[in-house]
């Protein structure tokens, strides 16, 4: 039979070992879901950069300035739905962080001292709510950042005669001035 010392001893080492375990695949997570919204904030702010310098370099294009406010509009909700997901996470992780903790170390100190204590109620925390709007969020980035996209490629057509309801780039920037020479009174 085994002592309670040694029954201590490796119940210490398994939850070491468990623990250890648990902390490798939460970096693994963080970091695919860091390098994710990185990924979405990059690729919606340089979205927002290339329409700018379609805007200024384009003489032979002809926009829809219409669609085309659409694609700034939404790239600009998918760089915003990315930074607040990735503040969302950063808080959830924070408080999962903080929950995991104290667990851990009520866990060390019932080995240690023999005496289990009574489990916490499971409250729903400042985690438990963030984690699920981050999720949403960084939905909404993706399905913005998508719908961005397209609203982009329809704005756009090559050496095409306007209709009405196209401009050429160069009217949508610079007023319009007469043709008609000033007649002095």
């Amino acid at each position: 039979m085994l002592s309670a010392d040694r029954i201590a001893t490796l119940q210490i080492s398994l939850f070491e070992q468990t623990h250890e375990l648990a902390r490798t695949r939460m970096k693994e997570v963080m970091a695919l879901t860091t390098l994710g919204l990185r990924s979405m904030i990059l690729l919606s702010g340089g979205a927002i950069v290339s329409l700018f310098t379609l805007l200024g370099h384009s003489e032979n294009l002809i926009v829809n300035g219409t669609t085309l406010w659409i694609a700034f509009s939404l790239f600009s909700a998918s760089l915003s739905f990315s930074l607040v997901a990735t503040f969302l996470s950063f808080f959830s992780q924070n408080d999962f962080l903080q929950s995991e903790f104290s667990a851990a170390m009520r866990i060390y100190s019932e080995v240690l001292t023999q005496t289990a204590r009574p489990e916490l109620d499971k409250k729903i925390t400042f985690g438990n709510w963030t984690r699920p709007l981050a999720i949403v969020c960084a939905a909404l980035a993706l399905i913005a950042f998508i719908g961005g996209s397209y609203a982009a490629l329809q704005s756009i057509k090559l050496n095409q005669r306007p209709s009405a309801a196209t401009q050429p780039v160069c009217e949508l920037i610079t007023p319009k001035v007469s043709s008609r020479p000033a007649t002095r009174r």
